[in-house]
């Protein structure tokens, strides 16, 4: 009787089929090993965008948004009279930027500056964030030229006609009176280096700094502001 179970017994004159030794195992079809499968990329969390995700599970336009306006929703185009800014061009000037910073430090908790702003309760009057035509047109009848800055009359109060004036850098800094919600040192110029564990104080005027050295005491480094302070004048010292 034929055995069929033993491929390699003669039969008949049939020669023998030889074994194959040392080949790879057989994968059956259809099925792949785990490790092959190749990953696909992540998409984009805001619903309807197929871009790859880059940061935070955005990608890298709805992430940029995410940053500058707290919000992934894409800033729609002004209009009616908030068309102003546009159409004189204000936009994406000098003063358009500082219209978007004081929006930004006093709504976005993003923002670096938020927490000296927005988050001690500065705010924005109401006639200029809902409509930022007025703003600029405020701006060019109260005094706005190139290389001035916006400044608060009342550091207590918000940004309103009633307590907002253009100054120069320098008189800006002279209006900062109260010390930062953020100043750990208690003394105006004084910060903790943690890198060399003392106390640096540094001014700044016309927007250049002077570093005045490291010192074992907050109080060391604040006189040491303060003697600064007297040699370039007008600035408020932290004893009298």
């Amino acid at each position: 009787m034929l055995n069929l179970l033993n491929y390699n017994e003669p039969v008949g004159e049939c020669v023998p089929i030889p074994t194959l030794t040392n080949q790879p195992p057989f994968m059956e079809v259809g099925i792949m090993a785990e490790s092959s499968i190749p990953k696909l990329p992540k998409i984009c969390q805001v619903e309807g965008c197929q871009r790859e995700s880059h940061s935070k599970g955005y990608c890298r336009t709805h992430y940029w948004r995410w940053q500058k306006y707290g919000t992934t929703a894409k800033p729609q185009r002004p209009k009616g009279k908030d068309h102003f800014a546009f159409r004189h061009g204000f936009s994406r000037t000098p003063l358009g930027d500082i219209f978007d910073s004081m929006v930004q430090r006093c709504t976005n908790p993003n923002n670096p500056s938020y927490k000296d702003y927005g988050g001690r309760g500065i705010t924005i009057c109401k006639e200029w964030l809902e409509d930022r035509g007025k703003f600029f047109e405020w701006a060019m009848s109260h005094g706005w030229g190139k290389g001035l800055f916006i400044d608060r009359e009342d550091n207590n109060e918000g940004y309103s006609p009633q307590n907002c004036r253009f100054v120069n850098v320098f008189i800006s800094n002279i209006n900062t009176r109260l010390i930062r919600a953020n100043n750990t040192s208690g003394y105006r110029g004084v910060v903790f280096a943690k890198y060399a564990k003392r106390w640096r104080a540094r001014i700044n005027k016309n927007g250049k700094f002077f570093n005045l050295g490291y010192f074992d005491t907050k109080i060391e480094a604040a006189k040491a502001y303060d003697k600064k302070a007297k040699e370039l004048g007008d600035f408020t010292l932290n004893f009298g």
